[in-house]
């Protein structure tokens, strides 16, 4: 039910759950003092999109010679542990460390996020309710 006050940016910030990152994780798509910081809920968890290899590949001279692009960025993925107590998902990532992180840092005792890999893809569920 709406009360009729605007909601605003920082409300949204303040209530977000789920955070897909933005640009594969880099260093420019995440803005710490007014997005990150300001993402408190003790449920929040991320979903990086990106397979490390690969942003390396593609970074090839564009970056320093022979480093190719690192991401996601290091900074930006040690804050996002701490703020998401680990609850992270990456495209390249590794299924039993990421499941052990829900399983150990429930987002909820009573509705945690249930995470499931396949070949192809990871599901995660939330409920909502």
């Amino acid at each position: 039910m709406s009360s009729g006050k605007p909601v605003t940016a920082e409300d949204l910030l303040r209530r977000t759950t789920f955070y897909k990152v933005g640009h594969h994780g880099s260093h420019n798509a995440t803005v710490k003092a007014l997005g990150l910081e300001r993402m408190v809920d003790p449920r929040l968890v991320a979903a990086i999109p990106v397979v490390e290899a690969v942003a390396a590949i593609q970074g090839k001279g564009r970056a320093e010679p022979g480093s190719g692009w690192r991401m996601p960025f290091e900074e930006l993925y040690k804050a996002l542990q701490e703020k998401t107590k680990g609850r992270i998902v990456q495209g390249d990532g590794n299924p039993t460390v990421e499941k052990r992180a829900f399983r150990n840092n429930p987002t909820s005792a009573k509705r945690p996020v249930k995470i499931e890999h396949s070949d192809l893809f990871v599901e995660m569920t939330f409920d909502l309710s």
